[in-house]
Protein backbone atom coordinates (compact mmCIF):
# COMPACT_ATOMS: atom_id res chain seq x y z
CA UNK A 1 0.00 0.00 0.00
CA UNK A 2 1.08 3.58 -0.63
CA UNK A 3 1.26 6.46 1.78
CA UNK A 4 -0.14 9.97 1.25
CA UNK A 5 2.79 11.98 -0.04
CA UNK A 6 2.97 15.72 0.43
CA UNK A 7 4.63 17.37 -2.57
CA UNK A 8 6.40 20.55 -1.55
CA UNK A 9 6.41 22.08 -5.04
CA UNK A 10 2.66 21.80 -5.57
CA UNK A 11 1.79 23.43 -2.23
CA UNK A 12 3.33 26.75 -3.23
CA UNK A 13 3.05 26.90 -7.01
CA UNK A 14 0.79 29.72 -8.15
CA UNK A 15 -1.14 29.83 -4.88
CA UNK A 16 -2.75 26.45 -5.48
CA UNK A 17 -4.23 24.91 -2.39
CA UNK A 18 -2.29 22.06 -0.90
CA UNK A 19 -3.92 18.68 -1.47
CA UNK A 20 -3.23 15.17 -0.33
CA UNK A 21 -2.29 12.62 -2.94
CA UNK A 22 -2.36 8.88 -2.58
CA UNK A 23 0.86 7.49 -4.01
CA UNK A 24 1.79 3.83 -4.31
CA UNK A 25 5.36 2.76 -3.63
CA UNK A 26 5.61 1.49 -7.22
CA UNK A 27 4.52 4.85 -8.60
CA UNK A 28 7.05 6.68 -6.39
CA UNK A 29 9.82 4.39 -7.68
CA UNK A 30 8.69 4.98 -11.27
CA UNK A 31 8.71 8.75 -10.74
CA UNK A 32 12.29 8.53 -9.49
CA UNK A 33 13.47 6.29 -12.35
CA UNK A 34 11.65 8.14 -15.15
CA UNK A 35 12.50 11.69 -14.09
CA UNK A 36 14.77 13.20 -16.79
CA UNK A 37 18.40 12.96 -15.69
CA UNK A 38 20.07 16.28 -15.00
CA UNK A 39 16.78 18.19 -14.74
CA UNK A 40 15.76 19.95 -11.52
CA UNK A 41 12.13 20.30 -12.52
CA UNK A 42 9.94 19.71 -15.54
CA UNK A 43 6.50 20.83 -16.72
CA UNK A 44 4.50 17.68 -16.01
CA UNK A 45 0.84 16.71 -15.85
CA UNK A 46 -0.13 14.35 -13.05
CA UNK A 47 -3.20 12.17 -13.53
CA UNK A 48 -5.38 11.73 -10.45
CA UNK A 49 -8.38 9.52 -9.76
CA UNK A 50 -11.26 11.85 -8.80
CA UNK A 51 -12.60 9.22 -6.40
CA UNK A 52 -9.69 7.86 -4.31
CA UNK A 53 -7.11 10.61 -5.10
CA UNK A 54 -4.48 8.10 -6.26
CA UNK A 55 -2.02 9.67 -8.68
CA UNK A 56 -0.22 8.43 -11.75
CA UNK A 57 2.87 10.16 -13.11
CA UNK A 58 2.38 9.51 -16.84
CA UNK A 59 5.43 8.60 -18.84
CA UNK A 60 6.51 6.70 -21.93
CA UNK A 61 9.81 5.91 -23.64
CA UNK A 62 11.42 5.51 -20.16
CA UNK A 63 10.75 9.17 -19.37
CA UNK A 64 7.98 11.28 -17.87
CA UNK A 65 5.77 13.11 -20.34
CA UNK A 66 5.90 16.90 -20.45
CA UNK A 67 2.98 19.31 -20.35
CA UNK A 68 2.93 21.25 -23.62
CA UNK A 69 -0.11 23.51 -23.56
CA UNK A 70 -2.16 21.05 -21.53
CA UNK A 71 -1.17 18.07 -23.69
CA UNK A 72 0.89 15.14 -22.44
CA UNK A 73 3.83 14.93 -24.83
CA UNK A 74 6.51 12.22 -24.87
CA UNK A 75 10.23 12.89 -25.25
CA UNK A 76 9.92 12.11 -28.98
CA UNK A 77 6.93 14.45 -29.41
CA UNK A 78 4.18 11.80 -29.38
CA UNK A 79 0.88 12.91 -27.83
CA UNK A 80 -0.40 10.67 -25.05
CA UNK A 81 -4.00 10.41 -23.86
CA UNK A 82 -5.49 10.05 -20.40
CA UNK A 83 -7.13 6.78 -21.51
CA UNK A 84 -3.65 5.30 -22.09
CA UNK A 85 -3.01 5.49 -18.33
CA UNK A 86 -6.45 4.73 -16.88
CA UNK A 87 -5.91 0.96 -16.85
CA UNK A 88 -2.47 1.16 -15.23
CA UNK A 89 -3.30 3.59 -12.41
CA UNK A 90 -3.17 1.88 -9.01
CA UNK A 91 -6.16 2.82 -6.87
CA UNK A 92 -6.34 2.74 -3.08
CA UNK A 93 -10.00 1.81 -3.19
CA UNK A 94 -11.65 -1.18 -4.88
CA UNK A 95 -14.79 0.93 -5.23
CA UNK A 96 -13.46 3.29 -7.91
CA UNK A 97 -15.39 3.28 -11.15
CA UNK A 98 -13.76 3.85 -14.51
CA UNK A 99 -14.00 7.64 -14.37
CA UNK A 100 -11.56 9.71 -16.44
CA UNK A 101 -8.46 10.72 -14.51
CA UNK A 102 -8.12 14.42 -13.71
CA UNK A 103 -5.06 16.13 -15.22
CA UNK A 104 -3.27 18.19 -12.56
CA UNK A 105 -0.59 20.55 -13.92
Amino acid sequence: GGHPTDCGHCGEAGGLKQEWWMLSDEEAQYLHSAFPKGEEEIEHLVLQCPECLSVNFPGTEQSLVVNRGGRMTSASGKLMREQDYRAVTRHVSEACTDLPLTAVP
